[in-house]
């Protein structure tokens, strides 16, 4: 009997320990597929972020190319439709008082930086668009026909080559009532 008392006792503590390597085997085995998906989870995030940024430094690279000297007073036109068509777009504005109808905040949009960038090294101090002059005025109006309309599409309709260095440029700017936000216009 005490044969068979040991035998069964012995064969309890195996079973026993398969049954504690088996555990500890899941818990291992849990624990990997976690660290796995949370590894995935973050390349995905990466990869997502990633593709964000495609477009926006694609955008700098072509602006930054606009600095160069090889660039055309036409291409750097169409650089300004590309960019500013649909207006300033993601910036952080604020309105005050007897400076500038909007001082800049640090903006999070690459877009409005990009914007910024081009404006400052491509046009002249003194650009003018018929209704202001220079480079924060003109800012401020696209910010503020942004600010008061969702959707607007700002195309050429004639462009003039006056001399080496001046564009004079014939605008149309089609507004969708549907997405007004503002109905009366700011007057200072």
């Amino acid at each position: 009997m005490k044969l068979v008392s040991a035998t069964s006792d012995r064969f309890d503590n195996d079973a026993s320990k398969n049954e504690r390597q088996r555990q500890k085997n899941r818990m291992h085995q849990a624990s990997y597929k976690m660290r796995q998906r949370k590894l995935v989870a973050g390349l995905e995030d990466s990869l997502k972020k990633l593709k964000e940024e495609i477009p926006e430094l694609e955008s700098q690279q072509r602006v930054l190319s606009y600095g160069q000297t090889n660039a055309t007073i036409w291409s750097i036109a169409a650089e300004y439709f590309r960019l500013f068509r649909h207006g300033v777009k993601h910036s952080v504005v604020s309105t005050t008082g007897k400076e500038s109808l909007l001082t800049y905040k640090t903006p999070k949009s690459s877009q409005f930086q990009a914007q910024w960038h081009f404006m400052e090294t491509a046009m002249a101090h003194d650009i003018c668009n018929g209704v202001v002059s220079g480079i924060q005025a003109l800012m401020d109006n696209l910010i503020f026909l942004s600010k008061c309309y969702e959707e607007f599409d700002l195309r050429p309709l004639r462009m003039d080559n006056v001399s080496e260095n001046v564009l004079n440029v014939t605008t149309r700017c089609e507004i969708d009532h549907h997405y007004r936000k503002h109905t009366a216009l700011w007057i200072s």
